[in-house]
């Protein structure tokens, strides 16, 4: 079978050969029997074990023994024995022997006896030992096993002495192999190794052991009831050969009231990520589960502590963190606003957003936990803590989503990173601690994280005041390591704080701050703005962190000054239809200054400008007109309204400038019967072109109103 396709093998020195056994007086080897599988229990009602493999040439069948009960499982060819229709509670005793086929029947002693004590809470136990396979990777599936991966047979049982590289601490000498070939490879169990139905008030536990020749891999053993998942225990181990190293475990309390109380368990194994075509293994994968009714203790602590206290964040919302409580039964938590009555709701999570809330207005919080067993048994109220809420908050971020543990290149949601040596980063690693929450994200030598328009999607804005604040701190206070942060506007840097070298690994200790407020011309207005998070310079063995990230976007709402603006030039008629006025200058730091001088008598306005003149005409002579003026800013701020001031439509009653009038050149006789004279040119603002009037005061003669500066006076005597 096999091989390439329409090529040729060829057979030779075929022989058939017979031994007369009927003499044999040998029992098979080993003798007394051993076990592959000591006897364990498989089931709430069963127990399996497997024989080691004897041998004798005349072959051999296997006979096991309860010398509790009595049950036997009858001379056989298979070294796998099930034992079944067992009593919770009751400690049963196994023996194998072994015989050969031989007229005589040679028997082995007895096994050294093993005792199971059968537990109705032990729902399934598999070390994959049968079928029995010969190689390290072959094509089965393991009993009641069936391979659902997308992509064929990239999962099966695997006989470990013979692996290379070799494995330890596996349980017999098989286990379960999934290879990451394209697409996930996946092992379900059917009902005939696991039928158990989900129930309510009960808590399950699913743990496994797991190897993998390569560093990448994820390995994940999923429950289910029917096709509901319930819980998933997952481990990476780290290219280790040593089951003993790795271990996946996860636990689930069901509540009382699933909708999915009664559907049939079901494990689901998978392995994502990796090399592409290397293998992994699981073992010992045990599910068990414990009833909740007779829990009578409130989950710890109690009363309920706080791990991050309520802190305002975005658009007005307060961010708020419980302790992680702990319970044989699991917890769920309870938030409320004791100020405006908003309750989070019994929930899984032990961050709670609380949104829709008044800006300015501080709210008190409390928190409490309760187990989730049949007697729901609640913690005390946490101490009460506030917050004021805040809309001028466009991001807040303390890290706590995804939980991660120790330092991992996991990035939280809304975040990016240079490459894989940035990410998440939890306390439990002991090697930095922060007061907001339990994480943070580090970032390696040379590396940066920024933000994502999903999580940050506001527009650089003119005259809105950017306030960024961050806490930073180095991998145990090592490394001599300086911090860079970054306010971006599309690619271009806004503002930046840098520092250091942080000698703390403490959050806490080291915070900066950022300021920064655009004009109305600034180049990237309407650009997307994003934090960029860098480590400049240090010792490459470290790493820093950054956490508790906020930015603050403050709209300019403050009107130009002064506030009310006033008339540089009070309104007055220059004719019997116009109304002239100008505005005092007003200053602001958002831009260019506009101007609405309005005639509240008639509704006409100037409309905004930026010129203080205005010239309103169209009027009626001899009416009286009311006037305001007001200002505003780039961003529409504007100051109050004016004092009113009035003026009449009518000729204005100021002469000429200079007045009294003056000669530019004194009469002069230019003849015996002529003087000639030139007065000064005169001006007036509001009525042009200004004409002159000439007398003789001597005879009476003038010149009568002319438009020219000079006037010639003849035939005098």
């Amino acid at each position: 079978t096999g091989g390439q396709w329409n090529t040729h093998c060829y057979v030779d020195s075929l022989r058939l050969t017979m031994t007369d056994i009927s003499g044999d007086s040998v029992a098979p080897n080993p003798d007394p029997m051993t076990w592959t599988q000591q006897p364990v229990q498989s089931a709430s009602t069963s127990v399996v074990m497997v024989a080691s493999l004897a041998t004798d040439p005349a072959f051999v069948e296997y006979l096991f023994t309860n010398t509790v009960n009595g049950a036997v499982s009858g001379w056989q060819d298979s070294r796998l024995w099930l034992d079944t229709g067992l009593t919770d509670g009751v400690t049963y005793t196994y023996r194998v022997k072994a015989r050969d086929k031989s007229v005589s029947q040679n028997e082995t002693a007895w096994s050294a006896p093993v005792n199971v004590a059968v537990d109705e809470d032990r729902l399934f136990y598999s070390s994959f030992e049968w079928p029995i396979v010969t190689s390290a990777q072959s094509g089965t599936d393991p009993e009641g096993w069936a391979d659902v991966s997308p992509a064929g047979t990239r999962a099966g049982l695997g006989y470990l002495p013979t692996s290379n590289p070799s494995y330890s601490n596996y349980d017999g000498d098989q286990a379960v192999w999934l290879n990451v070939y394209n697409t996930t490879p996946e092992l379900d169990t059917t009902t005939a190794v696991l039928d158990a139905p989900l129930e309510g008030f009960t808590q399950y536990t699913l743990t496994f052991d797991a190897a993998s020749e390569t560093t990448s891999y994820t390995i994940y053993a999923d429950l289910y009831a029917d096709t509901n998942l319930l819980m998933t225990a997952w481990v990476q181990p780290n290219n280790s050969k040593n089951f003993a190293l790795y271990q996946g475990s996860n636990t689930w309390t069901s509540p009382g009231s699933s909708p999915f109380n009664g559907e049939t368990l079901k494990i689901k194994l998978r392995v994502t990520g990796g090399a592409w075509n290397q293998e992994s293994y699981v073992d010992n994968l045990l599910l068990t589960k414990t009833g909740t009714g007779g829990d009578s203790t409130a989950p710890t602590p109690d009363p309920m502590s706080w791990v991050q206290l309520p802190t305002p964040a975005v658009n007005a919302s307060v961010f708020m963190m419980a302790t992680n409580a702990t319970d044989p039964s699991l917890v769920e938590y309870l938030f409320t606003n004791t100020v405006n009555g908003n309750v989070s709701g019994w929930q899984d999570e032990r961050i709670w957003i609380d949104t829709g809330l008044t800006d300015g207005v501080s709210y008190t919080y409390r928190v409490k936990a309760r187990d989730k067993s049949a007697g729901q048994n609640e913690t005390g109220w946490s101490s009460a803590e506030s917050a004021t809420a805040d809309d001028t908050i466009v991001l807040y971020e303390s890290f706590e989503d995804l939980v991660v543990s120790g330092r991992t290149s996991t990035m939280s949601p809304g975040w990016f990173g240079s490459d894989t040596r940035t990410g998440l980063w939890n306390e439990d690693s002991v090697t930095m601690t922060t007061p907001s929450g339990e994480q943070c994200m580090y970032v390696w030598n040379s590396r940066y994280v920024q933000s994502t328009g999903g999580l940050l999607s506001d527009v650089l804005t003119a005259g809105t005041t950017y306030t960024l604040t961050f806490d930073a701190a180095s991998e145990l206070g090592n490394g001599n390591i300086d911090y860079d942060v970054e306010l971006l506007a599309g690619s271009t840097i806004l503002a930046s704080a840098n520092g250091g070298p942080m000698g703390t690994s403490n959050m806490g200790d080291y915070s900066d701050t950022i300021v920064f407020t655009p004009g109305s011309s600034h180049p990237n207005l309407g650009d997307t703005l994003a934090i960029k998070l860098r480590y400049i310079t240090g010792d490459w063995h470290w790493v820093m962190g950054y956490d508790n990230v906020k930015l603050k976007a403050q709209p300019d709402e403050t009107a130009p000054s002064p506030n009310p603006v006033g008339f540089a030039m009070a309104p007055f008629g220059i004719n019997g239809t116009t109304i002239v006025m100008a505005s005092s200058n007003a200053t602001d730091a958002t831009g260019p200054v506009e101007y609405l001088l309005t005639n509240a008598t008639s509704g006409v306005t100037s409309g905004w400008s930026t010129n203080t003149f205005w010239s309103n005409t169209g009027l009626t002579a001899g009416n009286s007109y009311d006037y305001q003026v007001r200002a505003r800013d780039f961003v529409g701020n504007e100051t109050a309204w004016s004092a009113v001031s009035s003026a009449t439509a009518e000729k204005e009653n100021d002469p000429p400038t200079p007045d009294p009038m003056t000669f530019a050149v004194a009469p002069v006789s230019v003849n015996p019967t002529t003087v000639a004279m030139t007065a000064t040119t005169a001006t007036d603002v509001w009525n042009n072109p200004t004409e002159y009037y000439f007398v003789n005061t001597t005879n009476g003669n003038n010149s009568g109103w002319i438009s020219g500066t000079t006037w010639t006076n003849s035939g005098l005597t």
